[in-house]
């Protein structure tokens, strides 16, 4: 019986359920999706992350064909990560890092083995570019010493094999030449003190690393970088920042990653408090939906008042239906990790997100059904009192319950198992010879069963 009134319940106003459960979905839709890019930006930015203190980035303000005296500076006498591109003309970027700064970028492949020791003719490319070029096949890379097709020579051209595949696409931290930009390579601009510009390192898809250990035959095959990360002492920064270069052009890794927004405030991009708030209104939503709900249940209240149920454990049934609500919104909510994002690559599914969902639906059902039980109950109480004397006793039951159900109700209220309801009011439709219709809605009966059926519930009701 308690299934029958459930959907009842849920009958008296389908579009509201239904707008329910769709905002309760968004809410945990919303709240998984911060806790996705939330761990798709530490993965994004986990090289930085895991760079002591003491690691700078130096911005170029020169142009690529000039060279930077303080970059140059940095490079022969500090710690460095160098990363630096190719020149070519192909519709593809090719980098090259250095062993310690591949070790800091240590990015998974979904395919292949990576670089080998034995050969230095090696690429690992991204996924776009391994469509044409996958594991195994080679890659001819022409380099030129100048991007002028008319003005430029090829300068050295050598055959590549592919030996892996990067799973994301934006792995290269850049500054952007002339514009105090910070970015990495396929993503938006992550990091700014100023606005308007574009990159010179492309945001193409398409891109391979070439082996660390390789050796070009021509410096011209090196592009100039548009900044350095460096290592130095307390020492060594002031004296770059004071004698050899504005103040604005040297950035600690530590103010780049706060400036970025932190990661101990926020869950992705919004403050926890904005969660917190649009958790309270989704409890809210749903206490309002009961209340609707009920208003529109006082023929059944009236019913359950009538038969004697005690408004104790009713209270309880009503107040757990809300449970189904909860479960659907959070079926719904799972869907926020095929949402769109700006974290091509490194957007993973995690298992403990949907998990705390789930805690998070558990937890803000029994919020509902305790203060459900606390304000609701005397509301149960009195308007089923209220619409019982509003009723004309002889047609009082419920229209969306079964005629079944309608009599179990009686014995229900009265202490009776379910089972045993089934069994006492089977044998009494038989004796009645209405056992045909005791499926049947009672608001599909024909008069003449419904006096049967009243006959049925006064015979019920006396026996108590």
């Amino acid at each position: 019986m308690w299934g029958d009134l459930r959907k009842c319940f849920f009958r008296k106003s389908k579009l509201f359920t239904g707008t329910l459960v769709l905002v309760l979905g968004i809410v945990g839709m919303f709240t998984q999706y911060q806790f996705f890019c939330k761990e798709a930006s530490q993965l994004q930015w986990d090289p930085l992350m895991r760079m002591e203190e003491d690691w700078y980035y130096y911005r170029s303000y020169e142009a690529q064909s000039e060279t930077d005296a303080v970059q140059a500076y940095i490079e022969e006498n500090l710690e460095t990560l160098p990363m630096r591109q190719i020149r070519t003309l192909y519709l593809f970027d090719v980098f090259q890092y250095s062993n310690e700064a591949w070790q800091k970028f240590d990015y998974p492949l979904i395919e292949g083995d990576g670089f080998s020791e034995r050969d230095v003719n090696e690429v690992i490319v991204s996924r776009g570019l391994a469509k044409k070029y996958p594991v195994g096949s080679k890659v001819e890379i022409d380099c030129y010493d100048n991007y002028s097709v008319s003005a430029g020579r090829v300068v050295e051209k050598t055959a590549f094999t592919v030996v892996g595949v990067l799973d994301q696409e934006s792995v290269f931290f850049r500054a952007v030449s002339g514009t105090g930009k910070y970015e990495a390579v396929g993503a938006g601009d992550i990091w700014s003190s100023s606005s308007g510009a574009t990159t010179i390192w492309g945001n193409k898809p398409n891109f391979c690393l070439v082996h660390p250990g390789k050796e070009w035959a021509d410096e011209n095959c090196y592009d100039g970088a548009a900044g350095v990360f460096f290592r130095a002492s307390e020492e060594e920064w002031q004296n770059l920042q004071i004698g050899k270069a504005a103040s604005d052009r040297i950035v600690s890794v530590a103010d780049i990653l706060k400036s970025y927004g932190g990661f101990h405030n926020v869950v992705g991009y919004f403050p926890i408090s904005v969660i917190v708030v649009f958790w309270v209104l989704a409890v809210l939503f749903i206490l309002f939906w009961y209340r609707y709900l009920l208003d529109r249940s006082k023929r059944e209240l009236a019913y359950f008042t009538y038969i004697g149920f005690d408004m104790g454990v009713l209270t309880k049934r009503y107040g757990v239906i809300q449970f189904r609500l909860w479960a659907a919104g959070w079926v719904l909510s799972c869907s926020a990790y095929l949402m769109p994002n700006n974290f091509d690559g490194f957007w993973r599914m995690h298992a403990y997100i949907p998990a705390v969902a789930a805690v998070l639906y558990a937890a803000a059902g029994v919020v509902c059904f305790r203060v459900f039980v606390l304000i609701f109950k005397k509301r149960i109480k009195r308007e089923g009192m209220n619409s019982l004397l509003a009723s004309d006793v002889k047609h009082l039951y419920i229209d969306d319950l079964t005629l079944c159900n309608n009599l179990k109700a009686i014995l229900l209220a009265q202490g009776d198992t379910e089972r045993s309801a089934s069994k006492m009011v089977e044998q009494l439709l038989i004796e009645k010879e209405l056992s045909y219709c005791a499926e049947r809605r009672m608001e599909h009966i024909t008069e003449g069963e419904r006096l049967i059926f009243l006959a049925c519930r006064e015979k019920l009701r006396e026996s108590f």
